[in-house]
């Protein structure tokens, strides 16, 4: 008890001060590649704070007041409110297209920032599993969708060792172009986040509201802690701890369970404890920079036995998931290589009220579980443009006959074949594999403050399914919505 007394007072300490920090933006294209540089910061934890220790003076705006509504700048206090715009022709089996319009807020005044998103729109297609999902949409025809997105971050931050942020967004954990903790493809949802920086170290706690398009378990909630260590100029790490629980089932309402909002405890005794068969789960990453390069790595775990990974048994519940990866720049060519395993079961429990999923999609990876993947991403100017290169290639299973093979993580795991208590490998069940090469050519447009694009992409797929090869043409523009940042 003295111990949480001490830390708590030490917290208070930490408000004592003035600092103008905001937010990342709430979208963004890319992972930005110049993270490979070190820059002070704990940058596997997205949105990135970032920190403007300035001042904000009367001066003519820079910005583009063709599209700008609202821009008002003065000493700590800035407001702007920006249209944005989204429109895309895609063409591979049958021609799709989508438009959107939406409004961009941005404010700070003194320690507080806020930025929201909001856009609405109608496409011919709902977006693929790699892509950010929006949070409402509705299936007016077999091929006519309408949504609406909505996206907000505020944050409070006293001085330079404390930020609180709380709105509808989504997180991203990690330095490499997919996550296996938490990605950014799922639709937006309910937070609330502390992060704590001192000397080397910065501490986080996170709370999360998940739906999912169910009627006995509509909502769930998770919590997630972490440390984050910068060892050096070069080396950073960060250990991160989550459980995940439903606040009600078919027999028993419990509601949010208060054990779980103290920051100071491990959950898996927390969860043993209460008596409870919650979802946590462990996970790691670390990075190392050198010259222009950063070598990263994560592990997230989920179950396992170290008996039975010692004794090759490949049981079932050693459910873990493996990420490596390198990015870096040679002049002014950027690359990014990329290789990501995930053992079948991982992210799955019994029900969707416990699984590791918002909204029908999977938190971490798009693809789920049971899967390996290598990608690769070249990009480089030319002039006025960006030139991207991407290639992939994953092998995955998927589940069959009503039986899960550990593919998808809203199968729950009760629901595996008979014989798959051990000999359990990846790509098992119906297994499939695809490569996929394309490129993408881009400009910006100062007077719309976007982009245009366009994209050319083949791809082969092959497996327990008949041979097919795919193409893909899109051709769009693009502003501060819709910024997804998968290539594929």
């Amino acid at each position: 008890m003295k111990a949480i007394l001490l830390i708590f007072c030490l917290f208070l300490i930490h408000l004592i001060g003035t600092s103008q920090v905001s937010i990342a933006p709430i979208t963004y294209s890319d992972k930005p590649y110049e993270n490979i540089y070190f820059d002070g910061s704990h940058e596997g934890i997205q949105p990135a704070i970032r920190y403007q220790n300035i001042k904000w003076y009367p001066k003519p705006s820079k910005d583009n007041f063709d599209l700008q509504l609202i821009a008002i700048e003065y000493a700590r206090r800035k407001k702007s409110l920006l249209p944005v715009v989204d429109g895309f022709a895609h063409s591979d089996t049958r021609f799709n297209y989508r438009s959107a319009i939406g409004v961009s807020y941005e404010s700070s005044y003194k320690n507080w920032t806020n930025k929201t998103l909001f856009t609405a729109g109608w496409a011919t297609t709902n977006a693929p599993m790699n892509q950010t999902q929006t949070a409402f949409y509705r299936r007016t025809q077999p091929n006519e969708y309408l949504y609406t997105d909505l996206r907000t971050r505020f944050g409070y931050t006293p001085n330079k060792t404390t930020h609180i942020s709380f709105g509808i967004d989504n997180q991203f954990f990690g330095e490499g172009y997919r996550s296996l903790i938490q990605g950014d493809q799922v639709a937006p949802n309910p937070f609330a986040m502390a992060r704590i920086h001192f000397w080397k170290l910065e501490y986080g706690l996170l709370y999360q509201g998940f739906m999912e398009n169910d009627t006995v378990n509509p909502w769930k909630f998770n919590t997630t802690h972490y440390l984050s260590f910068r060892a050096s100029n070069r080396l950073s790490f960060a250990v991160f701890e989550s459980v995940l629980f439903q606040p009600k089932d078919v027999s028993f309402k419990r509601g949010f369970e208060v054990e779980y909002l103290n920051p100071f405890l491990f959950f898996r005794p927390q969860e043993y404890s209460i008596g409870s068969t919650d979802n946590v789960f462990l996970a790691a990453q670390a990075a190392y920079r050198f010259q222009n390069k950063c070598v990263y790595a994560q592990v997230s775990i989920d179950e396992f036995d170290v008996t039975q990974i010692r004794n090759r048994t490949r049981w079932w519940a050693n459910k873990y998931g493996i990420q490596l990866g390198i990015k870096g720049n040679s002049g002014k060519l950027m690359y990014r290589f990329e290789g990501n395993l995930v053992r079948p079961y991982t992210y799955s429990h019994v029900n969707n009220g416990q699984n590791n999923g918002h909204l029908g999609r999977p938190l971490a990876h798009a693809l789920g579980a049971n899967f390996v993947e290598l990608l690769s991403v070249i990009s480089f100017p030319i002039h006025r443009y960006i030139i991207k290169t991407f290639g992939t290639f994953c092998l995955k299973g998927y589940d069959e006959n009503g039986l899960s093979y550990g593919g998808d993580v809203y199968q729950s795991y009760v629901l595996k074949p008979i014989d798959k208590e051990f000999n359990n490998t990846i790509g098992q069940g119906v297994t499939i594999r695809k490569m996929q090469l394309g490129s993408e050519i881009s400009t910006w447009i100062k007077q719309l403050d976007g982009k245009i694009y366009c994209q050319f992409g083949l791809g082969l797929i092959w497996g327990d399914v008949p041979t097919k090869l795919q193409s893909n043409l899109v051709i769009g523009i693009r502003s501060g919505l819709f910024q997804e940042r998968k290539l594929f």
